[in-house]
């Protein structure tokens, strides 16, 4: 028999289950988006359901009351049979398997390198995983995949989105704005038309402002709770952000920094990197974005998509009982070429989705801008 054979992965079945907590934690917690997310009841962007990891089933239902519009009865006036009727709107959330794995070498790499090919392995893995899920959760918000170099992970062989069971659901009209005022044609927009101090704290914070009231049948929108403070959280991928520092200047992106801290104090922690604070606006930078082809004249401008979320925008879920704070994911061992090369695979379940209400996305608005493209032109 082969010396090769020895596993690379602890064959207790305890620490072979703390390896597989370390990777589905790390990479939980790792993801840009793990900073929006909390369970029910907690007012965050994205909300973690955690019903199917008690038992049997794939699919989760939300539910979305419908505000009360109209005036009251006064004085004397009837009010049997006038009374006004709750009405709820479902967003279903289904989940799924997904699978990926990692050949780590041959027990001669481990002993040329003197590495231990388990926990690199291990690591590899966390780190994709990472990065698979922020670019999952941003195309489902995004609704769209887009062009560019960005969601290498997410795209299957034929360059589109490769979703586990929930589809990307389209932004609707009403709730996408373009261009720097929010009210640009598409066939309009130029690369000039970037994003402004303006675009976010007049004409996104007016349509916000609409939503919060629920008016026009909008779903009501409320602020999320992020590091303690309710606040809405605008995401712009990397140029975008760019644009508007250049547009404020260094002394008032020093400002909105300051803010940020001023208000969240230590929670501010993963967001003062790359983020800001305005009117209790938490502005914040991407890792990645979704860029957009097919705008201006003859279709040839291509424009950067930016949302601003509120509470309970985004639904994720979860199978399979395990870890509060992260995904539960399981590692395995195999081997490949007579039992020569070491392969580590893991699996889980999970799946996201943007919440709708009336076929309308609920709790967001998304922005599409031009952009200064970064030295080199690559997105």
């Amino acid at each position: 028999m082969p010396a090769s054979t020895t596993p690379v992965l602890p064959t207790d079945p305890g620490a072979r289950k703390a390896w597989s907590y370390y990777v589905g934690k790390e990479a939980a917690n790792k993801q840009y988006f793990s900073r929006m997310m909390g369970g029910e009841g907690s007012k965050s962007v994205i909300v973690k359901r955690t019903e199917l990891q008690k038992g049997q089933g794939d699919e989760i239902t939300t539910l979305i009351t419908a505000k009360l519009q109209g005036a009251p009865r006064v004085g004397t006036e009837r009010l049997e049979g006038t009374e006004k009727r709750i009405t709820q709107f479902d967003t279903k959330i289904k989940i799924g398997l997904i699978r990926e794995g990692v050949n780590v070498g041959s027990i001669m790499d481990e002993q040329r390198t003197g590495q231990q090919l388990g926990a690199i392995g291990r690591e590899v893995l966390a780190d994709w995983l990472a990065e698979y899920m922020e670019q999952f959760v941003h195309c489902h918000i995004a609704g769209d995949v887009g062009v560019g170099s960005c969601m290498t992970n997410v795209r299957g062989a034929d360059g589109n989105f490769k979703k586990i069971e929930m589809p990307l659901l389209p932004i609707d009209e009403k709730h996408r704005m373009i261009g720097p005022a929010g009210n640009t044609a598409a066939s309009a927009l130029t690369d000039a038309n970037v994003m402004t101090l303006t675009t976010l704290t007049v004409s996104a914070r007016n349509k916000l402002s609409k939503m919060y009231g629920g008016i026009n049948g909008a779903s009501k929108i409320e602020k999320a709770n992020v590091g303690g403070k309710s606040v809405f959280v605008a995401c712009l991928p990397p140029e975008v952000m760019a644009d508007l520092r250049n547009d404020i200047g260094d002394n008032g992106w020093v400002a909105w920094q300051n803010a940020l801290v001023r208000n969240m104090g230590a929670k501010a922690g993963p967001f003062v990197e790359g983020g800001g604070m305005y009117d209790n606006m938490l502005v914040d930078e991407t890792p990645c974005g979704t860029y957009l082809t097919g705008f201006g004249a003859g279709g040839a401008v291509t424009a950067a998509r930016s949302f601003v979320m509120g509470a309970g925008a985004v639904a994720f879920a979860q199978g399979k009982k395990g870890l509060k704070d992260g995904l539960t994911v399981e590692l395995e061992e195999d081997s490949d070429d007579r039992g020569h090369e070491r392969v580590i695979h893991m699996k889980a379940i999970f799946d996201a989705t943007r919440v709708h209400y009336k076929d309308m996305a609920h709790a967001m608005i998304a922005i599409d801008t031009g952009f200064t493209r970064a030295p080199g032109g690559d997105i």
